[in-house]
């Protein structure tokens, strides 16, 4: 049972999920970090063919870390999502978390495609789908500001456009028509979405008991 969020970049998911995740005690999983983390296993055993040590293994990636861009990795990272989706299908990384956390109440970051939501429908009881929606330039400088630690404004924003480009390609915002609840965060605090949120899943986990319920009554007036 739980929450999945979905939305394309800067439209707030990480910022709603860590607070959903507060509010509910549900533990949280982003599936950008399921892959990210996944890769960087990759990683580790690629350079351990090279040094046969795990110290000096990290060591070395460390320092390809410090000598390249961030964008550098982003695109090597992306190339290895774009495999392992081609070779197991859109659902692999969604399915492969599902299947890890059976039965758990969790929250999920992330979703994007309708064969992950397919996933969510066959893996997780009770899934409630939130989708977050966000204007363009909004979304453009969210992304800019949450970058600009690593990079210039201007490869942001290019870097951003090759992202929505990608997202749009994969069908971000039409699987959204398959969401609960679809919220436009423009112009509201991640406090008061959350707020929203929780109401909205409250009644409809009181619909389904309440569903269940009369299941169960249809059932016994059968059986009498």
């Amino acid at each position: 049972m739980g929450i999945v969020i979905m939305g394309g970049t800067g439209t707030g998911k990480s910022t709603l999920a860590k607070i959903l995740s507060v509010r509910t005690g549900y533990k949280l999983y982003e599936i950008g970090y399921i892959v990210k983390s996944s890769y960087f296993k990759i990683m580790i055993n690629e350079a351990l063919k090279i040094y046969k040590n795990k110290g000096k293994a990290m060591e070395s990636i460390r320092k390809t870390y410090k000598e390249n861009s961030k964008d550098y990795f982003t695109n090597k990272r992306l190339k290895y999502v774009n495999y392992m989706v081609k070779k197991n299908g859109n659902d692999y990384f969604i399915t492969k978390l599902l299947k890890e956390h059976l039965n758990e109440n969790i929250i999920i970051v992330g979703a994007r495609t309708f064969d992950e939501v397919n996933a969510i429908n066959k893996y997780m009881k009770d899934p409630f789908l939130l989708g977050l929606v966000c204007r363009e330039d909004k979304l453009t400088k969210r992304f800019v500001k949450r970058e600009d630690k690593y990079m210039s404004s201007n490869n942001a924003e290019k870097i951003f456009e090759k992202r929505r480009w990608t997202e749009k390609k994969w069908g971000v915002e039409d699987v959204l028509d398959k969401c609960d609840m679809v919220i436009e965060t423009d112009d509201k605090k991640p406090s008061e979405i959350s707020n929203i949120v929780l109401n909205e899943y409250m009644e409809f986990l009181s619909n389904k008991k309440r569903r269940l319920g009369e299941l169960k009554n249809e059932r016994k007036r059968i059986i009498y």
